[in-house]
């Protein structure tokens, strides 16, 4: 589903001149599968320049569209997504950004099993500089060495959440 990679581009796209900053994402197993874009302009007027899009897709709520599966080589039903909009406070990302750089988490880890299998959550984060991305993903629970970047991970979508909403 290409549109959850970036809901900032996901129809409307937002206005020229705006920057992603973040994106967030959590794919319930069994469930509805949602992302975030956190993105900003940098020359904007307006005192909140960080808007926030929220897009979801309820997997368990159209899978009655998909069934039966469609015949090889041709396309199902195009899946319904929902789009929330709203803007984040600069202070806010600011604070979590600081709260952020005291993580420490180390980017390679040796896996020494293979987790269950089943459905599974997807959950992650990828922050966007310049001319990098950095991206943590995992799948059911986190590694014991990712647990303090998944708690503020949560912490960061139920504010995106809340904020999407007004």
């Amino acid at each position: 589903m290409e549109a959850l990679k970036a809901p900032e581009l996901y129809a409307p796209a937002l206005p020229s001149g705006f920057a992603t900053l973040a994106r967030l994402w959590h794919y319930e197993g069994a469930g509805a599968w949602t992302a975030w874009s956190l993105s900003s302009r940098p020359s904007a007027i307006d005192a909140s320049p960080l808007r926030i899009r929220k897009l979801v897709w309820d997997r368990p709520g159209e899978s009655s569209r998909y069934a039966p599966p469609p015949a090889p080589g041709k396309d199902g039903p195009t899946p319904r997504l929902t789009l929330s909009e709203g803007r984040f406070p600069v202070e806010s990302w600011d604070a979590l950004l600081q709260e952020a750089r005291t993580l420490r988490v180390p980017p390679l880890l040796l896996e020494t099993e293979s987790p269950p299998g089943g459905a599974r959550d997807c959950t992650g984060f990828a922050y966007h500089l310049a001319t990098r991305t950095v991206s943590f993903e995992w799948w059911g629970e986190p590694p014991e060495e990712w647990k303090d970047l998944a708690a503020w991970s949560a912490r960061v979508r139920e504010m995106l959440d809340a904020w999407a909403r007004r």
